[in-house]
Order: structure tokens, then C-alpha cells, then sequence
């Protein structure tokens, strides 16, 4: 099995490669999203962040403890790619206020993904440090 090394403060972990070992890799993708998605859910619920989070539901029109009610709702339910994919993109016959909190979860997860997942990775319990960094982009 072709591995890459990684050492991240002095600790050592192998990495697969895409072409070995193709269902552990799906699987571990499917874990780093899902790992995002949480992470997102829980920034945009932290009270830190409150600021960037009423701007944001100014801007798509919406209230600000829907919007959380809505976003606890959907983290105790997201369990995979799909749901998160259904939390970021309006469908077509949905009503304007959902449209709304999607839109704002949508540049919220941006905002997180684009200036604090670092911190969040290396200060998390992750294993594949290096994978999530890559998975940025």
C-alpha cells in the first residue's frame, strides 16, 4: 500500500493515497466533510461570532434566532454530505425564508472555511491534519 508521511508535532501518520485502498479514502472524504459541516454549524452558533452572524442574516433578510434555531436543528440531523449540501443550496420551491438562512449558512460557511478552519484543524483531535488542509481548496 503507497503512503505518504506526515509529521505534524512530532507525531507520525500515513496518509493514503487515492488509488490504494479506494473505499477508506471515500470514506475518510466523507468524514472530512462532515467533520466541515459540523464545524461550520458550530461557529456560526458561537456567541464569538454573533456580530458577523446578525450582519449576515441582515443581509439575506432574516431573523437572527430562527436562523440559529434553524442551524441547531439541522447540526443535530447532519449525518452525511447530502445533508449538508441540502443546508448550503436552495431548491427551487422552497420558501423565500429558508432560501434566506441557506444563503447566509452558505457565505457563513465561506467566512469560516476561508479564516478559521486552520485554527480549527490544529487545535482539533483530527488525525488527517494535512487531508483537511488540502481539503480547503
Amino acid at each position: 500500500m503507497k503512503t505518504g508521511t506526515i509529521n505534524l508535532r512530532s507525531r507520525t501518520r500515513e496518509v493514503p493515497e487515492k488509488k490504494v485502498g479506494e473505499s477508506v479514502y471515500r470514506r475518510m472524504m466523507k468524514n472530512i466533510i462532515k467533520n466541515y459541516a459540523q464545524a461550520a454549524c458550530s461557529f456560526v452558533m458561537n456567541p464569538l461570532f454573533e456580530e458577523n452572524v446578525r450582519e449576515e442574516c441582515l443581509k439575506a433578510g432574516i431573523d437572527f434566532k430562527e436562523f440559529i434555531k434553524y442551524i441547531t436543528k439541522e447540526k443535530k440531523l447532519l449525518f452525511g454530505m447530502e445533508r449538508f449540501k441540502n443546508m448550503l443550496l436552495p431548491m427551487g420551491n422552497e420558501s423565500a425564508k429558508m432560501k434566506g438562512f441557506k444563503k447566509a449558512f452558505r457565505e457563513l460557511s465561506i467566512y469560516f472555511v476561508k479564516y478559521y478552519s486552520v485554527k480549527w484543524i490544529y487545535d482539533g483531535k483530527m488525525k488527517w491534519r494535512q487531508v483537511h488542509l488540502k481539503m480547503r481548496h
